[in-house]
């Protein structure tokens, strides 16, 4: 039984550098709307988090909890559980022997913890009631009930959501046990001469399957997480032989890890990999493209050199597309080195190799806004405003995803009405000389690693031409099973 929350209490958020996932944005929004002051750890504390058992770090996580007159502090670690309640651990301890708890006479009265289900299994058989866990498959109520916050404090309009996220999941455990779905056949992606070869497209895919009705295309989002990179990167073969076989899909995405985008080609060490694939070579990219055929692929963008490496991608890779975050990615997130001048600079030449190769744009954009807390009109303006920057550029195709159930609180109306509206907006800009795909694509906060190992998720997401009715962007948004 969590004690409840006092008016006066202050919330902190932790997590170690090495796990880049959002969720503490989340979850502080949610406090916040509730009334809390609430406190997110900044790179500093991140990255002595990471390593809390040297004595200078131990001092800056202490020093940051009085200096905010933290109460009640969540960590949250979505990698590898035996490194998460290790990390944990060492916190945990490390809080006692300086004596922050309240009855060793500190300020702080409860930590939670937030990881993947075998992590949160360790933390619980360890700990028991002194640390409520979270998987990550809370509703917004139930997080908010299980940290210990009065029913009176919860806002009508979250109370009324959590109604909402039942009848969605459901209509989804309707769908999953009429097991319909298992009857789907996969589509037949050949038929055209490029098809599965050096030189096949995104839009030689697209064109083919219009003139035969086959869309939309279907893209899978993975990258195995292992401390061993050798390990990931033969799990992640495996993946991808699978993956090609059952003939579902045409397009692999790559979650190539943290160290991947920040220092490709450099000598790693024993350095912390972060979640996802590691890629480090061109031989990696090579291994990763050729048992993906007759799938097309692509990979995250670096976040240093990033038109350099765009340049490396495309001659080892034969890129299906580039996805930039324009803005993210640099000092103000923590995930890469660049100063935002700098970051905007790097990308704008991107986009004139990206336009001298021919190839689409996505503006991996919007759903970074929201998950650092922008509102809606944040989401469409930044996208809209990357999709005229990359037509003046030379961009010819423009892939334009919208990250439905993002935050992972957003309402269904809602969400239709913003993706209806950035989409009316980025059509306006189509003429001959510049096409838009559109791919809707479900939050990152319905996919949960259930492996046991850290692993990053599949996650699928539909795509189609600009000139498909929305309908079909509609349905994309309420077919749960096609999304895991």
């Amino acid at each position: 039984m969590v004690d409840a929350v006092n008016d006066s209490d202050v919330f902190g958020l932790i997590r170690p550098d090495v796990d880049a996932h959002l969720g503490v944005s989340t979850v502080g929004k949610l406090l916040s709307d509730c009334g809390y002051r609430v406190y997110i750890g900044d790179a500093a504390v991140a990255a002595a988090v990471a390593e809390i058992s040297k004595i200078n770090n131990i001092s800056m996580l202490v020093a940051w909890i009085k200096a905010h007159g933290i109460t009640r502090l969540g960590f949250s670690y979505r990698l590898d559980p035996a490194n998460a309640a290790l990390n944990f651990g060492r916190v945990f301890r490390q809080l006692q022997d300086h004596h922050m708890f309240t009855v060793q006479g500190g300020s702080l009265e409860r930590l939670y913890f937030a990881g993947l289900p075998p992590a949160c299994a360790r933390i619980a058989a360890e700990y028991g009631d002194k640390v409520p866990v979270f998987m990550g498959d809370e509703t917004q109520v139930e997080t908010l009930r299980k940290m210990g916050v009065p029913e009176l404090r919860i806002p009508s309009d979250i109370t009324g959501s959590a109604q909402y996220d039942e009848n969605r999941m459901a209509f989804a455990r309707e769908l999953v046990e009429a097991d319909a779905y298992l009857l789907q056949q996969p589509i037949d992606h050949s038929g055209y001469t490029e098809y599965g070869t050096r030189v096949d497209t995104l839009q030689a895919r697209i064109k083919h399957k219009r003139a035969r009705q086959g869309l939309p295309l279907m893209r899978v989002h993975v990258g195995p997480y292992s401390p061993n990179y050798a390990e990931a990167r033969k799990e992640f073969i495996g993946w991808l032989l699978t993956l090609r076989e059952t003939l579902f899909l045409d397009i692999v995405s790559v979650g190539s890890s943290q160290l991947s985008q920040s220092d490709f080609g450099a000598e790693w060490g024993d350095r912390p990999n972060g979640g996802g694939v590691p890629i480090n070579s061109v031989q990696d990219l090579r291994t990763s493209d050729q048992p993906a055929s007759p799938m097309l692929v692509r990979t995250y963008s670096s976040t240093r050199n990033v038109p350099g490496m765009a340049e490396v991608y495309e001659k080892h890779l034969n890129m299906a597309w580039h996805a930039l975050s324009v803005w993210w990615f640099n000092r103000l997130d923590g995930r890469g080195p660049n100063d935002l001048r700098t970051t905007l600079g790097e990308h704008l030449e991107t986009l004139r190799v990206i336009a001298r190769h021919n190839k689409p744009f996505e503006p991996n954009i919007p759903h970074h806004f929201a998950f650092r807390g922008g509102d809606d009109h944040s989401y469409v303006l930044s996208s809209y405003l990357a999709a005229i920057m990359a037509k003046r550029l030379g961009v010819k195709q423009l892939v334009l995803q919208t990250m439905l159930n993002t935050p992972k609180y957003t309402w269904g109306i809602q969400d239709l009405a913003k993706a209806r509206a950035l989409l009316q907006l980025v059509r306006e800009l189509e003429d001959k000389d510049f096409t838009v795909y559109h791919q809707p694509r479900a939050g990152l906060g319905l996919f949960l690693a259930r492996s046991g190992q850290g692993q990053s998720a599949a996650r699928l997401s539909y795509l189609h031409d600009g000139r498909c009715g929305t309908r079909q962007s509609a349905r994309a948004g309420h077919h749960p099973r096609r999304k895991l």
